[in-house]
């Protein structure tokens, strides 16, 4: 073979070389382009990702825990102070607003404490009463838990042996700091408590509590106490 020959067999050689690499740099990237980028949750689009909702557990308006029964204790306590306020009023009182209004208040604070009771009976669960604890001077009751909501004892027992004439003050001033103060065993614990009845019984008792205030404010200026 002749030179000339040989330097042409190279040439195209060399060339199809070339065409040759193109053709498969070529074929790469259109490769790359056809195939899709591994996705991540990083670049997956907001409206395709899925989460799971965390549902909180469903309550049984049936079922009763520590919180129903450590309220219910307090609530049975709270109107049996009240009734015992409202009797001392009810014989002592001045003023007949007073005393009608002192009458009512026992009824209801009555009836309330013993449907607390018979809850608590319900539930087997143990309790005090206000007649459990220990009588002071004037008949009122010493050693009860004074927890928010409840007077302290002497400021009951200073009321229990006030004077004919400042009975209705007396009366309405202390009953209008009770009903003040259970607002605190609302907002410490109401939310806490489970059992439908009683979540009902919460938020009458609270709206009664609002209207028998106003009355007793307006009493209160009414006759001068304020």
């Amino acid at each position: 073979m002749g030179v000339l020959m040989v330097k042409k067999l190279l040439i195209t050689i060399a060339i199809l070389a070339i065409i040759g690499g193109f053709a498969f740099a070529i074929a790469m990237l259109s490769s790359k382009l056809r195939s899709p980028e591994p996705t991540s949750a990083a670049n997956v689009p907001s409206s395709v990702n899925v989460s799971v909702a965390t549902e909180e557990k469903a309550t049984d308006p049936t079922q009763h825990d520590t919180f129903d029964i450590e309220f219910a204790k307090k609530l049975l306590l709270y109107h049996e102070l009240a009734a015992q306020l409202d009797n001392f009023a009810k014989l002592n009182a001045i003023q007949p607003e007073v005393r009608s209004f002192a009458e009512e208040q026992s009824s209801y604070n009555t009836e309330q404490s013993n449907v607390y009771a018979n809850l608590l009976d319900s539930w087997e669960a143990k309790y005090t009463r206000l007649a459990d604890f220990p009588k002071t001077t004037g008949g009122g009751c010493s050693g009860y838990p004074t927890f928010p909501g409840m007077l302290p004892h002497a400021d009951v027992n200073a009321y229990l042996q006030t004077s004919a004439a400042e009975v209705d003050k007396q009366y309405l001033a202390l009953m209008t700091k009770h009903h003040d103060g259970i607002t605190l065993i609302f907002k410490a614990e109401g939310d806490f408590i489970i059992y439908g009845e009683l979540i009902k019984m919460r938020d009458s008792f609270f709206t009664s509590q609002e209207s028998e205030t106003r009355e007793m404010k307006q009493m209160q200026e009414q006759y001068g106490y304020v």
